[in-house]
């Protein structure tokens, strides 16, 4: 559990935002605060489909938790 935890305080400095709802991402993206985050699938396909935000949905070539 040290390892993770270093592990966790040395990405710390990438982190420049916390969001807690699906709102809350759609107003930062738009504001242009974030260029890469994580998101909810669906989430991707309103945001597309209904505000025509310029997101894709990208699944890691070493997979995601699902």
């Amino acid at each position: 559990m040290d390892a993770v935890e270093q592990s966790l305080r040395d990405l710390l400095p990438n982190v420049v935002a916390f969001w807690r709802s699906e709102d809350d991402w759609n107003r930062m993206l738009v504001a242009d605060e974030i260029d890469l985050g994580t998101y909810w699938s669906g989430s991707v396909g309103r945001a597309e489909r209904q505000l025509g935000l310029p997101v894709s949905l990208v699944v890691p070539e070493e997979g995601a938790s699902g």
